[in-house]
Parts: C-alpha cells; structure tokens; sequence
C-alpha cells in the first residue's frame, strides 16, 4: 500500500520538475 502512495507522489513531482523544465 506505502508503495503506491510513494508512486503517486513521485509523479506528482515528476509533474512539478516538468512543469519548472519547460
């Protein structure tokens, strides 16, 4: 279960970086 919330935030930040790289 810890698994997948640690996924989701990982994309969330992944999103983040993303979003500041363009």
């Amino acid at each position: 279960m810890a698994d997948g919330q640690k996924s989701e935030r990982e994309n969330r930040d992944e999103d983040r970086e993303n979003g500041k790289k363009l």
